[in-house]
């Protein structure tokens, strides 16, 4: 008895064992009030707080002051008068969305005018959410480089599908959800070599779905009141999940990057009538008067093109160390020579001088968009769709240089991306009750020499 007595408690002592051992990779945080102390406050664009403490509790912001008293409980943050600023929240990337590995293969397609959806890009009732990696290498980068919050969507051609609201914090895609389903990712990207292949391939498709959805979500309104004597509605799923768009309770986030495009994007919202945001915007200055007062949103991208990046510098990269023949290194430093002569001869050209003026004017111009959005008083915010981590805060600057107000630059980044996503009312400033979504910089954010010390999402630093 003794004996199956000592075996059932060596069995219980051992899963006790088993199961009470440490993941030391998902290490619990010790407390979940934190006191970042004696620190510059940026609560807001406009709202400089000055030097003081604040607050945090169970992941929100629980006080902003002068100087607080610990709690007991308390882990202390010694900010060294660094300034704190409201974490940034990308309004459209793909952010967390691994890239997919193409088979090489073109599917096999007996009628290439009439392609499923799938093989023609269109999956609209496709969840970002469900595509997400939380490992993905994007969401640390991104995170380090002062963001909280991303609306990430999937990635694909015309209509990959539906984007998602995700703080950059948790081991779980469902513990980084704030909201799914927020919006429809749609670009003038046609299929290869399937229908629609073209922009107007596209924004035919494009109204003939929208159109149907309405068409569908009318007929399933009346079939539920008197079904009696009707046929059972029936369609493709693709186009049961555009009816929130056509019903006005789901946004439509439009990559446009050039201009043309932009006005295509305008014309389409002005005939259909859907909310519409454009992302990713490179160039939207031609498009200004059009775009005035339409209640278009306007993510405009962070990206800028290379100043003064020339072709000819990528070319003629051979290496000397495959020549070691004299006779050849001879003719190399001859023909070095003759090109850097002809080169100089060519840089005094009229036309050679005339170009590269035109081409330095049109970077200008490029950079100078943001704040020329600022002077016609257009509300917008910075996408990071296609742009690297490491360009974001110098392309900001250069922007500044060209006219934007810091203020502006601040609420393009905090402010602006949470009123049209929708959570101003828990993200975007440093205020109590707010998400403790915090990034700690050890000078002014916007000094070239400046460098992120701290980002909290949610609480977690």
């Amino acid at each position: 008895m003794i004996n199956k007595l000592l075996g059932v408690v060596s069995v219980f002592c051992l899963t006790y064992t088993v199961n009470a051992q440490i993941d030391y990779n998902v290490m619990p945080d010790v407390t979940s009030t934190i006191l970042i102390n004696d620190v510059h406050i940026q609560k807001s664009p406009l709202d400089s707080f000055g030097l003081g403490d604040i607050l945090i509790e169970d992941g929100i912001i629980k006080q902003v002051a002068r100087e607080i008293e610990a709690p007991y409980d308390a882990r202390i943050i010694e900010a060294d008068s660094a300034f704190a600023y409201s974490a940034f929240i990308d309004p459209l990337s793909h952010t967390g969305i691994p890239e997919t590995k193409n088979a090489g293969e073109r599917p096999q397609v007996k009628f290439p005018g009439y392609p499923p959806n799938d093989v023609a890009g269109i999956t609209p009732e496709k969840e970002g959410i469900q595509l997400l990696d939380p490992k993905d290498s994007s969401i640390s980068s991104w995170r380090e480089a002062g963001y909280a919050i991303v609306h990430t969507v999937p990635r694909g051609r015309m209509l990959p599908g539906m984007g998602a609201l995700i703080s950059l914090q948790g081991d779980k895609a469902s513990d980084m959800i704030l909201k799914e389903n927020t919006s429809m990712f749609f670009q003038f990207r046609g299929s290869r070599g399937f229908y629609p292949a073209t922009v107007i391939g596209v924004m035919a498709k494009w109204r003939d779905m929208y159109k149907k959805s309405i068409y569908l979500n009318k007929h399933e309104e009346v079939y539920k009141t008197r079904s009696a004597g009707m046929a059972r509605p029936t369609s493709d799923q693709s186009v049961e999940a555009l009816i929130p768009v056509s019903s006005n309770q789901m946004p439509v986030f439009m990559k446009v990057q050039k201009s043309k495009d932009v006005f295509r994007a305008l014309a389409l919202q002005k005939e259909l009538g859907y909310k519409l945001v454009i992302g990713g915007v490179q160039q939207i200055t031609p498009a200004l008067p059009k775009l005035k007062n339409t209640g278009v949103q306007v993510l405009l991208s962070a990206d800028l093109p290379k100043e003064g990046k020339s072709d000819e510098k990528k070319k003629d990269k051979k290496s000397k160390k495959e020549k070691s023949d004299k006779e050849k290194l001879d003719k190399e430093a001859k023909e070095s020579k003759d090109k850097k002569e002809k080169e100089k001869k060519s840089e005094d050209d009229p036309e050679t001088k005339a170009l590269k003026k035109k081409k330095k004017e049109s970077y200008d111009a490029y950079v100078a968009q943001a704040a020329m959005l600022e002077k016609e008083n257009i509300p917008f915010a910075f996408s990071m769709i296609d742009v690297k981590s490491k360009d974001l805060k110098s392309n900001i600057i250069k922007m500044i240089e060209a006219g934007l107000s810091i203020e502006k630059a601040l609420s393009g980044l905090t402010t602006e991306p949470a009123k049209i996503l929708g959570i101003d009312k828990i993200a975007g400033t440093i205020e109590n009750g707010k998400l403790a979504n915090i990034m700690i910089s050890d000078k002014p954010y916007f000094q070239k020499e400046s460098a992120i010390r701290y980002v909290f999402v949610e609480g977690h630093m």
